[in-house]
């Protein structure tokens, strides 16, 4: 499923005097510019956002890849109780009905009639049509705040109900028969299978706007041969919204799919919610008695360019380190629209059908909030396979980064997608965002890793009771969430924090065996590097794929100590042997899981050498060379030390053995032994003519 697209609803700037919190009004159809007395008497909700304390101090510590106690956050971070009690006794003498303060303290939850809310504000309210088509009551002016809770608030929320998501262009959602890859195929592929790890006792939040139906999840469960049940399943509707099945329903079920597949032991929680600040309410309440909740996937986005003022983002912000200073893990999926999308002439036209697909004549953007430096930003990549027999996909041949074609001029009409990437304009780039072969700047590049988006086989999922796939980042976010719940159920087995903010974590790993960059594009008549627009699938790190697709077992090695490659006890040792000896090289090694070994000659693989030991025999000189052996398990390979072989074409020499290796002579007579047999003779020799002197031996 391709990336969906939502605008936030206001952006936030703080004024001296009276506070303009909300600096821009997004435009909409009007329907009815002044409200009737009943209209204006009508019950309204809203929420005022508060701000963190000790923002700079926090996000050091958890760019330190710090995990902070649910206590030391509050008394260091949240909103304080003071600063709570007063925004909430203002808006009670203004004539707001108030809820009772939630654990986290982060927002002041209001009810009352649309004329109260007006006053307390400063603004007035209007009705407008949305994009789907409803009309809601929405303020048409941004609010205004008293001085004496201006500094304690960083938004007021929900004042314009008329700005949705807008609905997946995407990829079409189609029935498939038979052409379809169960997902374990791609968990084998990014080495996430064999490991002893299946996500349990860990639980993997997926965000959404829509109902799923559990009947869809078991069945793909079941079809796919998976464990995991509907005891694993829950959904959660913390406002509650009363959401029903809708547009996005398929696209919420596929994330859930995806993310169980990876992880089938893992638990499920489906947050039918994208309003961050009700996130992380919820997040922080739920972690005070379950342990469990390390990674959330989102698959909603926003590109950059489609909002107007850098102080929106800026203010969103500072959820994001709040969610890792707790252990999570937050993926986002970085777009589909490659470098450059025609979103925002679109929104500001209200032209229909809205769009994110790559756009020939666009700017370039990167989407949000992939590109927050406290999220995990998750881009594309595509998956090669080819037919085995007709109807039936052999495993994947090639992995390649979703780009664009290259064999024509793109045409400015054409919908194409591909892996959205670049550098973003509003954030600065973190400093654990270092490495050889990254781009110099000082702004957030995007994304930071990657796995499948598309496929020229359908990845399986189950929707409205039938086999259906799509495609895109969103497919690729939650996969990595299920990665990721591998990872710190290994961590919490060895006593080690959940993750937590992972890009401190994998940055150090540019270039390892724990990401394979992907260097060409999916979309390329050779295997010329592919491009998303603007950017190139260079070596090292792109802002295509980041630092690539994983492989989970060697990030795993990387990330947890137990988990590692084999260690070699006992190496295999050199031998200098003559034509026609037998040789056998040994090695003794260890390690978790299950070893497999592959000898070499001079680097190239020894067909058929796989196991503890190697034989020759009758040796020639074209076995002369440098041998090694490769030992294998999931986490990781070690090569041992070389051990020569040097062959002797002259006569050979008594046996000689050697800790690593043995050789056996053979063909020739000893030259002992003839001095020995030459002796003996002589003796008889003499024996026979001088028996006197040489008395006949007994």
């Amino acid at each position: 499923m391709l990336t969906r697209v939502f605008l936030y609803i206001v952006a936030f700037v703080q004024c001296a005097c009276f506070s303009q919190i909300n600096a821009q009004i997004v435009s909409a159809p009007l329907v009815e510019q002044s409200l009737s007395a009943a209209q204006m008497s009508e019950s309204y909700s809203t929420r005022f956002a508060l701000r963190l304390r000790n923002m700079s101090e926090l996000k050091q510590r958890v760019g330190r890849g710090e995990v902070l106690s649910r206590a030391e956050i509050a008394a260091r971070y949240l909103p304080t109780a003071e600063d709570w009690q007063s925004v909430a006794d203002w808006a009670t003498n203004s004539g707001l009905s108030v809820a009772p303060a939630s654990s986290s303290r982060l927002t002041v939850d209001c009810v009352a009639s649309v004329e109260q809310l007006a006053t307390a504000l400063g603004t007035h309210f209007v009705k407008v049509q949305s994009s789907d088509g409803e009309i809601y009551t929405s303020a048409a002016q941004p609010p205004v705040l008293d001085p004496k809770i201006s500094q304690l608030v960083a938004r007021v929320l929900d004042l314009q109900p008329h700005l949705k998501p807008f609905k997946p262009q995407a990829v079409t959602i189609r029935q498939i028969s038979g052409l379809f890859i169960n997902p374990l195929t791609f968990a084998e592929w990014y080495n996430a299978t064999n490991l002893g790890l299946d996500g349990t006792g860990e639980t993997i939040v997926v965000l959404g706007l829509a109902k799923v139906n559990p009947d869809d999840l078991a069945a793909f469960w079941t079809n796919c041969g998976l464990p995991t049940t509907l005891a694993q399943f829950t959904e959660v509707d913390p406002l509650p919204l009363q959401l029903k099945p809708n547009n996005y329903a398929f696209e919420e079920t596929m994330d859930i799919q995806s993310a169980s597949a990876m992880a089938p032991g893992a638990k499920i929680i489906y947050l039918s919610t994208l309003d961050f600040p009700t996130v992380t309410s919820w997040l922080y309440d739920r972690i005070a008695t379950d342990k469990s909740i390390h990674q959330i996937t989102m698959s909603f986005a926003a590109p950059e360019l489609a909002t107007d003022t850098k102080t929106m983002l800026q203010d969103e912000s500072p959820l994001f380190p709040l969610i890792a200073a707790m252990g999570i893990t937050f993926f986002a999926s970085s777009g589909d629209h490659g470098s450059t999308t025609d979103v925002w002439p679109k929104v500001r036209t209200g032209s229909t059908p809205f769009t994110t697909f790559f756009d020939v004549a666009g700017t370039p953007t990167v989407d949000y909030p992939a590109s927050d430096p406290y999220v995990t930003a998750v881009g594309g990549s595509s998956l090669e396979f080819v037919w085995a027999q007709p109807g039936i996909a052999q495993f994947p041949v090639r992995e390649a980064a979703w780009c664009l074609p290259d064999w024509q001029s793109l045409a400015a009409s054409f919908n194409y997608g591909a892996s959205t990437g670049g550098i973003s304009r509003y954030f600065n780039r973190p400093n654990w965002q270092i490495g050889t072969g990254l781009p110099a700047g000082t702004m957030r590049l995007v994304p930071d890793v990657a796995a499948l988006a598309v496929s020229n086989f359908f990845p399986y999922a189950y929707y409205q009771g039938a086999p259906n796939a799509s495609g895109g980042t969103s497919l690729a976010s939650p996969m990595w969430a299920g990665f990721c719940a591998l990872l710190n159920q290994a961590r919490r087995q060895e006593g080690l924090p959940p993750l937590g903010l992972l890009g401190p974590k994998i940055y150090p790993l540019i270039g390892t065996s724990a990401f394979k960059q992907l260097t060409t594009g999916s979309f390329s008549s050779t295997n010329n590097p592919g491009t998303n627009g603007a950017y190139s699938t260079d070596p090292l790190y792109n802002l295509v794929t980041g630092l690539g697709r994983p492989n989970v077992g060697h990030l795993l090695s990387a990330l947890v100590p137990g988990y590692s490659a084999p260690v070699i006890a006992a190496q295999p040792a050199g031998l200098t042997v003559f034509v026609g000896s037998s040789v056998t090289f040994n090695i003794s090694a260890s390690g978790r899981g299950v070893l497999s070994y592959q000898w070499k000659k001079d680097g190239t693989d020894i067909s058929g050498a796989i196991t503890t030991s190697y034989s020759l025999a009758p040796v020639t000189t074209a076995y002369a060379g440098n041998y090694t052996v490769a030992v294998t398990n999931a986490y990781g390979t070690t090569l041992s030390n070389t051990a020569t072989l040097t062959v002797n074409g002259s006569a050979p020499v008594a046996t000689n053995t050697s800790t690593g290796g043995s050789s056996g002579g053979g063909g020739a007579v000893s030259s002992w032994f003839m001095s020995a047999l030459g002796l003996l003779l002589l003796a008889r020799r003499l024996g026979t003519q001088f028996p006197e002197k040489f008395p006949a031996s007994p």
